[in-house]
């Protein structure tokens, strides 16, 4: 890698340039892209070479103007787009959560806001006993009581201030019209509540709180830390560094090989916990780790 962050082609044991990797997708412990080449919807290369590994409790976070590949690498990482060239590897579906900057909000109750993946409490009652031990064996909800799992829920919303809703409407079971009813920074922080009740390892956040205020911004991902879920984020607001290990700029180079690697700390601040990812009890702990971004 040269010292502006632009990364050279490599050279292989003749002196030549190495063809770019075949498309691979693969499952592992830890996000990690290797020679991975992006492109625009109109073909225009955005990104070329890039390389970068996110063990657990290294958050880092992608900065870079519009245009310059940041969003596309997240859909290509989501399987929204293909993967041209390189590697990606990525954990486990039940340790993974994606948040977008328009949060998908359910056809349920306010309870079924912050459960979801898991299927409307209307879907689950239908559904048939088949379906249900199928579905049964990754329902995070199911290892709590009645009264745990409301307690558990009562804590995610008030984490990301949203537990004036409880009041504001008839508790968990109430149903509105939520894409209509909320603001946008409220969806954006109900998505938040989700993801801190589920508490996966590793989430991508491609700009997920760019509706909300910069203080709300600073809670919910203090939050996150907190939990400790290792995040790989989308932003601009510079304060996001504080939550983050490593900063990936994109700088928008024509032909898109220019990428620079900012490194803030060898860990996600406020350290303190075991790295689990798991958040079960609702206990407060981080993860530890050392980001490794670069050539591989």
């Amino acid at each position: 890698m040269s010292s502006s962050g632009s990364l050279l082609l490599p050279l292989n044991e003749r002196g030549g340039l190495e063809p770019p990797c075949e498309p691979r997708r693969l499952e592992g412990d830890v996000v990690s892209f290797h020679r991975v080449f992006l492109s625009a919807p109109d073909g225009t290369t955005l990104v070329k070479e890039l390389s970068f590994e996110v063990p657990q409790g290294s958050s880092v976070i992608i900065m870079g103007p519009n245009g310059s590949g940041k969003s596309s690498l997240f859909r290509v990482a989501a399987g929204l787009w293909p993967l041209q060239a390189g590697e990606i590897t990525l954990p486990h579906k039940s340790d993974l959560f994606y948040l977008s900057q328009r949060p998908y909000l359910v056809t349920g109750s306010l309870r079924d806001q912050l459960l979801y993946p898991e299927p409307p409490q209307s879907v689950w009652e239908t559904a048939s006993d088949k379906s249900r031990r199928t579905i049964d064996v990754w329902m995070k909800s199911k290892m709590y009581s009645g009264e745990d799992l409301e307690e558990r829920l009562c804590a995610c919303l008030e984490a990301v201030e949203l537990d004036y809703l409880l009041a504001r409407g008839r508790g968990w079971d109430q149903i509105q019209a939520w894409d209509e009813t909320l603001s946008g920074g409220e969806k954006q922080r109900l998505a938040m509540a989700r993801l801190l009740f589920h508490a996966p390892k590793y989430a991508i956040l491609d700009e997920a709180t760019s509706a909300v205020s910069a203080d709300g911004e600073r809670v919910l991902y203090n939050a996150c830390v907190q939990v400790g879920i290792t995040m790989l984020s989308i932003g601009h607001r510079p304060a996001l560094r504080d939550f983050h290990s490593t900063v990936l700029h994109f700088e928008g180079q024509e032909g898109g090989k220019g990428w620079r690697v900012e490194r803030l700390r060898d860990r996600d601040l406020d350290g303190g916990g075991g790295g689990s990812g798991g958040g079960r009890g609702g206990a407060v702990g981080v993860g530890v780790g050392v980001v490794v971004v670069g050539q591989k």
